[in-house]
């Protein structure tokens, strides 16, 4: 008797890629603009070209505390069509985002959101050096 090995194809993942050049930010309803990411002394209204992510420095106006972090701009979403697997960027939950500190988060929902200034620190164009300047800003603050 000898043996039959089936050969499983896996199905192949294929990128649609953004258009190039700065991204409009997609704003839910009903977004409170002063309570929006602040860069520079705006609120920020596109993703400049090349930059995948910040650091930032979300403050407390009422304690005065701060937190800083990063966020990417974009996440990878796989969907199929037509059996096809594709990955795509869309654009990450940055707009309604407050870091992932339990009591920054405990904060956000007992004072609410317009108690907080979210600034953009710094804008990045790789993942790494959004990790080394989160740490050089909390070691520095």
């Amino acid at each position: 008797m000898t043996e039959q090995t089936v050969e499983i194809k896996k199905p192949r993942k294929k990128n649609i890629k953004p258009p190039d050049g700065p991204h409009k930010i997609i704003f839910p309803e009903g977004v409170v603009m002063e309570q929006q990411w602040w860069y520079n002394g705006e609120v920020l209204l596109e993703i400049p070209d090349k930059v995948i992510g910040f650091v930032y420095c979300i403050t407390n106006k009422i304690s005065g505390k701060q937190y800083i972090g990063k966020k990417n701009f974009f996440g990878i979403k796989t969907r199929s069509i037509k059996k096809q697997k594709y990955r795509e960027r869309v654009q990450s939950d940055f707009i309604s985002y407050y870091g992932s500190n339990n009591e920054l988060n405990a904060d956000v929902i007992q004072h609410g959101p317009e108690n907080f200034h979210r600034e953009i620190l710094l804008l990045c164009d790789t993942k790494g050096s959004m990790s080394y300047f989160e740490a050089k800003y909390q070691m520095h603050y």
